[in-house]
């Protein structure tokens, strides 16, 4: 038997199954997610079995056989620099570590690697194993002229691959002109090709990178969006073909929490930036000196490492860092050298707030302050402007500082809040004076203990979101002081339980729930539906206004969520109220909840065990801790902290899932 006989037999195989994959990919327009921790041959071999058995009707057993040993599938994993390529590589092959991953700002993949995936025989003793090639390639940008494009295709020609994979991540600098040559060879030569959205968590921009795609592919066919079931999640998977030979959907690698932090801290020399660090991380970080010597007259890096339990209490702790980016006054620094500086450590460290510094008396330069916020503020960089060390240079002096801060906003941003000696700009900044460390004058006989750090913390908790906001925490997870002070306030949560509003007559429904409304001062409002309950929808719509109007954030929540098999169709109606409310926000869906920007969100719940006997069915509480968690991200910290101390331990546990017990720490 020769070997041009053995090869046309193993393309024969190949085109078999690529036929056979195109077939099912047309049969349903809904996948089942039943391949969690499978690796890419074990998905091959049911189909490699059946075309095994009939070719053997064709052909001698001996030569199937040795067909079967050379048949191996090759896969090439295309895609930009740090967007996960290696990563997808090994969740493919069921977690094994075959290609070369890190968490550094630099690729590992420069040029290309072969990882070989081998077919397990103990696996399915009945199945000749396969071996399937993963090809992990360099970025498209680092392509020179066209050799990066001709590498490309005589990859292709080289290795024939059963599929071609493109990784974009949200944020990631993507040229898609380049890649679209690709495509069209690959449409040419019938290599089916997916576009793929990889770390689908690590930015809010993950619609627009499948938009881009989507639009990309659309010169190959109709799009035909198909549904999967999620594990451990209510919400399904879609992924979207154009004609038989592309798709493009998003997926998440691994479980998405950034744990490496950075701030900036800005200012004048012996302003006591070094304190500050240290007076918000309650142990010391940065060094600090007596002497009339600045400590910082080069850009310092102070790294605070730390750790927080583990949700089971079984796997090793959670470690973070913290990095502060402790910079030279910028008053020393030449225009240019202050903007190119600035901008460098921006890029390279994704800070989570910029801190600025100025005391009493110190020199400050408007002009240059002011470039320096405008730039965090359009990098959407929260800004937070510290009159520090607020005794040393008497009243009029500190005053002075806080009046320049403001003088940087009052144009622009109105101060939407004036709290605890913190001044809140809409939200991109604040303006506050502290005391980092105790002050002491003894010929004066004045002595002022530690001010305002806690005010800081606090008003930063309430001014950032999601990630930074976990960031933020873990800087002052070892704040026991703060802790200490947020435990022993008394806050208190007052739930104020209305009767149906479908009960109320219209103009009594509208005079209470405003009376009310103006006074209490709610941090939310929560209207809940369950399935097969009666709703007046206008009055909902009406309380929607009524609390958007007055800057209340509102949850609309269908409840007992399993008793009725309508819940989607009321979470549908409800949604529709809420954008007839809100008609040019665009909502957005993840992990059950569907946001309406920062103003509504809508979402199930299941409040109590619900059980059926006749069914048999017994189903446990959900979507609380969901509830509860985006009430911390979205509405007012301060007294959702509150509100969270007067839940059940297993509640304040489930939101351990989510990093951020030491939200509640005070609470616990």
């Amino acid at each position: 038997m020769t070997d041009s006989y053995i090869k046309q037999l193993v393309c024969r195989f190949e085109d078999t199954i690529l036929t056979e994959c195109g077939q099912n990919k047309d049969e349903s327009t809904k996948v089942n997610d039943q391949h969690i921790g499978i690796n890419a041959t074990e998905l091959l071999k049911p189909k490699i079995n059946k075309i095994e058995k009939d070719l053997l009707e064709i052909y001698f057993k001996s030569e199937v056989d040795h067909a079967l040993e050379l048949l191996e599938f090759n896969i090439v994993v295309i895609g930009s620099p740090r967007v996960g390529k290696s990563e997808l590589i090994n969740t493919l092959c069921g977690g094994k570590k075959l290609a070369e991953t890190s968490t550094s700002l630099t690729s590992c993949t420069k040029e290309i690697k072969k990882y070989v995936l081998e077919g397990d025989q103990t696996q399915a003793s009945e199945i000749t194993p396969s071996q399937v090639n993963f090809y992990d390639t360099p970025g498209l940008e680092s392509w020179i002229d066209e050799g990066g494009q001709k590498c490309m295709f005589e990859l292709i020609e080289k290795t024939n691959p059963i599929c071609i994979i493109y990784c974009a991540s949200p944020g990631s600098f993507a040229d898609l002109l380049q890649l679209r040559p690709v495509l069209q060879n690959c449409n040419d030569r019938n290599i089916f090709c997916a576009l793929v959205c990889t770390n689908m968590w690590s930015s809010n921009r993950r619609q627009k990178v499948i938009e881009e795609f989507q639009n990309e592919l659309s010169i190959f066919g109709t799009q035909n969006d198909m549904y999967s079931d999620q594990f451990n999640s209510k919400i399904q998977h879609k992924i979207s073909f154009f004609g038989n030979g592309t798709l493009c959907t998003m997926i998440k690698i691994f479980t998405y929490m950034t744990k490496d932090f950075n701030i900036i801290v800005c200012g004048s020399p012996r302003v006591g930036k070094s304190t500050l660090i240290n007076a918000l991380c309650g142990k010391e970080v940065a060094k600090t000196s007596n002497s009339l010597k600045s400590c910082t007259d080069k850009l310092e890096k102070y790294v605070h490492k730390g750790e927080q339990p583990a949700n089971d209490g079984v796997s090793p702790p959670i470690q973070y860092s913290i990095t502060f980016w402790d910079t030279p006054g910028i008053e020393s620094w030449s225009e240019n050298d202050v903007r190119q500086h600035f901008t460098n450590i921006m890029h390279e460290s994704n800070p989570i707030c910029m801190i600025y510094c100025a005391s009493p008396g110190s020199f400050l330069l408007l002009e240059q302050l002011k470039w320096l916020v405008d730039t965090c503020i359009q990098s959407k960089i929260f800004c937070a402007l510290v009159c520090t060390n607020k005794y040393s240079g008497g009243s009029q002096k500190r005053a002075q500082v806080m009046e320049d801060f403001q003088s940087l906003f009052n144009e622009r941003y109105v101060m939407i809040k004036d709290e605890s000696n913190v001044k809140y700009f809409t939200d991109v900044a604040l303006c506050t004076a502290v005391n980092s460390i105790v002050y002491e004058d003894q010929e004066l006989d004045i002595r002022k203990d530690i001010e305002g750090i806690n005010e800081l913390i606090f008003g930063m908790m309430t001014s950032l979101k999601d990630n930074k906001l976990v960031g933020w925490c873990y800087t002052v997870a070892e704040n026991d002081t703060f802790w200490t002070t947020m435990k022993e306030s008394s806050y208190r949560t007052i739930f104020w339980d209305t009767p149906g509003i479908e009960s109320w007559h219209e103009l009594d429904v509208r005079r209470h729930i405003t009376s009310l409304i103006e006074h209490t001062h709610p941090i939310c409002m929560i209207y809940c539906a369950s399935p097969g309950s009666f709703a007046k929808l206008e009055q909902v719509k009406w309380l929607l206004l009524e609390c958007h109007r007055q800057n209340i954030f509102s949850a609309v929540v269908c409840t007992n969520m399993w008793a009725g098999r309508n819940r989607r169709e009321l979470v549908n109606e409800l949604c529709e109220i809420i954008q007839s409310v809100h008609p040019t926000i665009e909502p957005r869906e993840e992990d059950g909840v569907i946001y309406f920007d920062r103003v509504t969100l809508c979402m199930m719940v299941n409040s109590e065990t619900y059980i059926d006997e006749e069914f048999d069915l017994t189903k446990s509480p959900s979507g609380i801790n969901e509830l509860i968690f985006d009430s911390v991200t979205e509405s007012q910290l301060k007294l959702s902290l509150a509100s969270l101390g007067a839940t059940s331990t297993q509640t304040t546990e489930s939101i351990d899932q989510y990093q951020t017990r030491i939200i509640v720490k005070c609470v616990i």
